[in-house]
């Protein structure tokens, strides 16, 4: 699945010509930049910092840039349908393209730092493109002249609008929106943070691959099952399933076979929709706790095998 994934990101961004920007004279289009980030891969590039070396005020320094390039990355892919950050893996295709390419720009933050001529130009070109801006953000304030630390909120304000609209631009001409599409259609075990509390895009994603949809997870009935196929509202989508045609029964008689004993018959009691009462009484057991027992073992192994065979 990784590398079929692979490829449709590549399908979506290779449809472009190399080329620089050096030698623009004309006003730059995205077009222009998509081409400059296909033909330099900046989510691979390194800046040269070596952050264990860096003395405390400059680690500061890095940091927090790292944070703020995190923050506003966030914020943009959110407006583009991007769901909540931690709850992804670091293995997670946009969380390594952001976590790449954060350190990439602290990285440059320092240099620049330390390049006092370097310094002025960025900052004054930064300056102008923030005051480009100004009107908007003065309409934003508009009364509130007089208001106490006025003059500061407002150059943060400006400061937000630039650093919103340049991650924007950064965002398209990276493509993370084809990227982002292609992640959503095709999920992987590895795009999920283990470590997130109550990681409900984990858990929707382990129930879709599971082929449940209960909120422990239980195994469905064969009626159930067929009952989602029949209405076109299954969990269980055929792209997912290792030998197109399976149905519901095929799975479970499957699965069953590789069961003895007492477990088979649980198992296929519990496919046909019977609850632990009715499978404790059906088999003489004194309580439905042992039922529930061996279910949630047999649950374990159900999903190992539907993984098995993904």
């Amino acid at each position: 699945m990784i590398r079929g994934r692979e490829c449709c990101m590549k399908d979506e961004t290779r449809n472009a010509k190399t080329g620089t920007l050096l030698d623009k004279t004309d006003p730059i289009t995205m077009d222009d930049l998509k081409r400059q980030f296909q033909s330099d891969d900046f989510s691979a590039a390194d800046s040269g910092v070596d952050v264990s070396r860096l003395p405390p005020e400059k680690e500061k320094l890095y940091v927090r840039a790292k944070r703020i390039f995190s923050e506003t990355w966030e914020r943009e892919l959110k407006k583009l349908g991007g769901k909540n950050g931690k709850n992804k893996g670091t293995d997670y295709p946009l969380k390594v393209l952001e976590e790449s390419e954060s350190d990439f720009v602290a990285g440059t933050v320092i240099q620049i730092m330390e390049n006092p001529e370097l310094c002025d130009k960025y900052m004054d070109a930064g300056t102008k493109a923030m005051m480009s801006r100004a009107d908007e953000v003065a309409e934003e304030y508009k009364g509130r002249e007089n208001e106490p630390g006025i003059a500061a909120k407002i150059i943060d304000r400006l400061a937000d609008k630039f650093l919103s609209h340049m991650m924007g631009l950064l965002l398209k001409a990276q493509n993370v929106p084809e990227i982002l599409g292609v992640v959503k259609k095709t999920p992987a075990h590895e795009d999920f943070n283990e470590g997130a509390k109550d990681n409900r895009d984990k858990i929707d994603f382990e129930r879709k691959w599971d082929h449940t949809r209960t909120k422990t997870g239980a195994m469905l009935s064969l009626d159930e099952l067929k009952k989602q196929e029949a209405s076109g509202q299954t969990d269980i989508p055929s792209e997912e399933m290792s030998l197109p045609g399976d149905d519901a029964e095929t799975i479970i008689r499957l699965f069953a076979d590789t069961l003895d004993g007492r477990d088979r018959e649980i198992f296929l009691l519990r496919a046909r929709g019977k609850d632990q009462k009715e499978i404790a009484d059906r088999l003489g057991y004194k309580s439905q706790g042992a039922v529930s027992k061996r279910l949630n073992k047999l649950e374990e192994k159900f999903r190992k095998f539907l993984r098995d065979r993904s």
